[in-house]
Order: structure tokens, then sequence, then C-alpha cells
């Protein structure tokens, strides 16, 4: 008569202080962990496993995985070992004898351990539904040493940052993905301050939330700074609502004596102007747009480009080169902006 051997895969992270909760939030009992059916006061209650999906229903295969909630699944020892370094020390340490496939029991959901397999497997990657779906697979990668699935997974954390920055980048933070971490802040200048409110900020320090903070009002400083001066427009000077002096301008538009600004002629040669008076009240809404957001796509929108063309449409000189001359300074607007963004970095917190 065979016997089937079952491995443990108990694990205990080096960094606990703030370790991420186990795969699914649940807490696994004691005899579930041993692979072992659950207990019901003094009666033992068989739970009979249920086969996992193709392709990890092949018998024909050498372990078997199964699931906190009694789903076994079929696999070969090689893929696990190329994956992951927790697997390749298990198989290293065992003792070889004969049995049947040996049995790994595992405290992870049979949905984490599918898309944790299908990760390893030339099988079609599995699909999240949401970064709450990707976090539990990103809990088991790390606690069974797959690194390159993490970097899989990090590339979907991504994915999801575009809508919820703010909780990637404090799950970037859990798990020390550094550039992951400043790639969601830079998204967070997207979102109106504050950010809605995430419960994995629970799980970093309140440092990480205050460096984030002060890295937004940096980036908020430094895009403001791109409309104190248009230096950086190439010939500036032409555009319609500049002017080389103060006062009533020929076509009639009133001009604002201050500030004055530097822009770049055609020559490339760095010269003062001053600017209609509608076009000054123009830039201070364009300034409450980047402390609000400060991205580039916070000028594009449509209300501040279609307000500045509203203002000028009055006047008959104007009128006529508002359009192209605002989509012109728009666009480059945007650019600096990024470009001014993109040098600030952030402070990044590790969560030991």
């Amino acid at each position: 008569m065979s016997t089937q051997t079952v491995f443990s895969t108990s694990y205990q992270s080096p960094r606990s202080s703030h370790q991420p909760p186990m795969a699914d939030g649940s807490a696994i009992n004691s005899a579930a962990q041993a692979g072992e059916p659950p207990v019901d006061g003094d009666v033992a209650q068989p739970i009979s496993p249920s086969s996992a999906p193709a392709p990890f229903d092949n018998l024909s295969t050498d372990i078997v995985l199964r699931s906190a909630d009694h789903v076994d699944f079929h696999v070969w020892r090689v893929i696990l070992r190329e994956a992951s370094v927790f697997f390749a020390n298990m198989f290293a340490d065992a003792q070889s004898g004969p049995s049947d496939a040996p049995l790994v029991p595992m405290t992870e959901s049979a949905r984490t351990v599918e898309a944790l397999l299908r990760l390893c497997y030339p099988v079609p990657d599995p699909e999240f539904a949401s970064i709450d779906d990707l976090k539990p697979v990103m809990v088991a990668a790390r606690k069974y040493q797959m690194d390159y699935i993490m970097q899989v997974l990090t590339r979907h954390l991504l994915v999801f940052a575009e809508n919820t920055p703010l909780q990637a980048y404090a799950i970037a933070l859990q798990f020390d993905l550094v550039d992951a971490a400043r790639t969601a802040a830079r998204l967070t200048l997207r979102c109106d301050d504050p950010c809605p409110f995430t419960e994995e900020l629970d799980a970093v320090p309140a440092t990480a939330y205050y460096h984030l903070l002060a890295y937004r009002r940096r980036c908020g400083e430094v895009a403001c700074r791109a409309i104190n001066s248009f230096t950086w427009l190439e010939d500036g000077s032409t555009l319609v609502w500049f002017r080389k002096s103060a006062g009533m301008s020929s076509c009639g538009c009133s001009m604002a004596e201050k500030p004055r600004y530097y822009v770049q002629t055609e020559a490339g040669v760095k010269t003062p102007v001053y600017a209609t008076s509608w076009f000054q009240k123009h830039l201070d809404c364009i300034r409450a747009a980047l402390l609000a957001r400060p991205y580039g796509g916070a000028v594009l929108v449509d209300g501040l480009c279609n307000q500045i063309i509203e203002d000028a449409v009055s006047c008959n000189t104007c009128r006529w080169k508002i359009h192209s001359d605002t989509r012109k300074f728009m666009s480059g607007l945007a650019v600096e902006v990024d470009k001014r963004v993109s040098a600030i970095e952030l402070d990044i917190v590790q969560c030991k």
C-alpha cells in the first residue's frame, strides 16, 4: 500500500511588523494548514477535495497542491522548481521514497493558487478584475519567492494604478517595489486633492503618506513656475496675447501692467513682453488648476481652453489667431509641466 507524502508550506517572513495579510485575508485553522479536514466539536467532518480545472487536473503529474478550500492542483515539480526558490528548496530537502504524488497543503484559496500557477505555466495569464484580486497573488508570489512572477504582477499593479493610484502606491510600498511606488505616486497627481482614502494606507507608516503630500506640494510649485516665464516656448513672442509694452494695445485690448514676462523671439532671443488682461486672468486659472492637479493634462481640459477663446473673440483682431495660438500654447505648456514635474523625486519610506 502506497503512502502519500505531505509537505509543509508554513512560512514566517523576516519582515513581520508590516507584513501584508496572508492571501485572501482569512484565518486558516491549524487542521487546514496541516492538510487535514476541519473538526466540528468532537466529530471530524471529512471533506472530499475537488479537482482544479485544466491544465491542473492531469493525474499523471508528480505533485499535488491542495488549496485551503480543498481544491487539488496536479502540477509538475520541474515547473515549480524553476519558478519558485521556495519550492526548489523544499524539493531538494525532501527525502525520496516510494509514494504517490506528494501532497502540499496550501494556505491560499483555489482562486489565488490557480492565478499563481497560470503565471508559471505556458497558458494564458489570469485576469484580475480589481487590485483587490491582485494583492493575494502578490502575497503568495512573495511567500514562495517567485521573483519573475512578482515582476509580472507589478506590471498588473501599475495598470490598476491608472485608476487607483493611492491604493497602488501603498501596496507597492508594502512589497518594497520602489519604482512602482514612484510611478503610482506620479499618477496620484492626476487626482483631485486629496485622493480618495484607501484602507491599504493602514499597512504603511504615516510618514509614507506625509512624503506623498510633500511630493505633491513640490510638484505643484514646480509646475506653476512654467507660467512665470515662457522662454521654454519656441517663438512665444508671436502669440496673439503678448505685446511689447503695457497700456492699451493697438487692437483695443487692455494690457496688464504687471507682471512682465519673458519669451523667445523667432531668432531665439530672450525678450520682455506684457500680456493682455484677459490672458492674465487665464493664467490665474491655470495656476489654480496646476496647484490642484500638478500634471500636464490639467491644463488641457476643455474648460480652460474654451475660456481663453471666449475671452478673446470679442476682439476683432485677436479672434483670428486665438484658436491656433491657444492650441500651441496649451500643448506646449502641458509638455513643459510634465518635464518639470518628472524631475521631482519622491522620498520613499521602507516598510519594515
